[in-house]
């Protein structure tokens, strides 16, 4: 690893450490607020009753504390926000996926990575790619960790190409650009008359164009190690399939108890690609005289669609096999008589392979 990778390696480091940082500030400045104003409503709610336990002064204090999080969580935002934007100056995905892409193509030399665009010819000619505006994911922004988007899936955002050379050079032709693209499965979205956008001469021998990236996967993830407390980000979608559940699929409710995931081993090759086998469970039982076959069948679909096959989960990787398997599970439901019934469930199982790279 050279001393420039190793630098932004711990530069990256310190950005998701901050980050995390922040948001962890964000969340229990939110709490807060949140126990605050509910002693506020505890307190009204018992002098109601007509119960004098509680003195006026407990009330100024919660409500003070109220005030003092609602002016304190807007500056945690800001600092989330900032925390957020330096990453990502710090991971360009997009970037580093369409400077690979025309590594092998039009341009007859190698396309770099840049984080500001050039200002001044060059002797020779040279290929920048510029991550420019703001990533996202299925309509919303997204944010990345290493060279990994945390979000998964596919990608959107807008890159710069600037191209430099001579004063004399005559500007690229962005068609040849985005059909190259196409053609390497960067850009995938979009239908209808294909054009390229426009080239502008910033300065004597600078071109440049920005292009519209859509729905391209990420890179490989590069990972320190995957473990029990990384696995984690994959536990609690249980409360979506309850909800996806309710609206969409059943007459009747039905519950879903829990959401577990359990990291099972993993395999490092000599090239350092990781291989990290994961079961994901979804334990689940019927209440209101739901129909088990249609919580089954549903079930599955949903543990099918939530980990499909090239999907990216954060700090653990790529999906790169995906198998859904059931049995059955017995609830035991504690009863207000004190005794315990034993109520015949699923246990759906995703059995999941990530791939990643394994950080030097």
């Amino acid at each position: 690893m050279t001393n420039a990778t190793t630098e932004n390696t711990t530069a990256v480091e310190k950005a998701e450490q901050a980050l995390a940082e922040a948001r962890s500030t964000l969340e229990e400045r939110l709490a807060a607020r949140q126990i605050a104003t509910t002693r506020v409503d505890v307190i009204e709610s018992a002098w109601t009753r007509g119960d004098d336990s509680i003195s006026a002064a407990e009330k100024i204090e919660a409500e003070a504390e109220v005030s003092r999080m609602e002016t304190l969580i807007p500056a945690a935002e800001r600092a989330v926000k900032i925390a957020e934007r330096k990453l990502k100056s710090l991971t360009p995905v997009l970037a580093e996926k369409v400077a690979d892409a025309l590594n092998d193509s039009i341009f007859g030399t190698p396309a770099e990575v840049a984080t500001a665009a050039p200002v001044k010819g060059s002797d020779t000619p040279k290929v920048y790619v510029v991550e420019v505006g703001e990533r996202r994911y299925a309509g919303q922004s997204i944010h990345n960790q290493g060279d990994f988007s945390v979000s998964g899936g596919a990608i959107t955002g807008d890159v710069e190409i600037i191209v430099t050379g001579p004063d004399y050079m005559a500007p690229f032709d962005s068609l040849d650009v985005v059909t190259h693209l196409r053609s390497r499965g960067v850009i995938t979205g979009g239908h209808g008359v294909l054009r390229g956008p426009s080239v502008q001469e910033r300065v004597k021998g600078v071109f440049a164009a920005t292009f519209r990236i859509d729905s391209t996967l990420p890179l490989m993830p590069i990972i320190s190690a995957v473990s029990e407390s990384s696995v984690r980000h994959l536990e609690g979608f249980d409360q979506s399939f309850k909800r996806q559940t309710y609206s969409h699929y059943l007459d009747a409710e039905t519950a879903a108890g829990s959401s577990r995931a359990e990291f099972i081993n993993e395999t490092v090759d000599d090239d350092g690609i990781r291989r990290a086998n994961v079961d994901v469970s979804l334990f689940i039982r019927p209440i209101n005289g739901a129909r088990m076959e249609a919580i089954q069948r549903q079930a599955e679909e949903f543990m099918a669609a939530s980990f499909s096959k090239h999907k990216g989960i954060k700090y653990v990787g790529t999906i790169e096999k995906a198998n859904v398997t059931t049995e059955a599970h017995i609830f035991d439901v504690a009863r207000p008589a004190g005794d315990n019934l034993a109520i015949a469930g699923l246990k759906v199982t995703a059995h999941l392979t990530f791939v990643s790279k394994a950080a030097e």
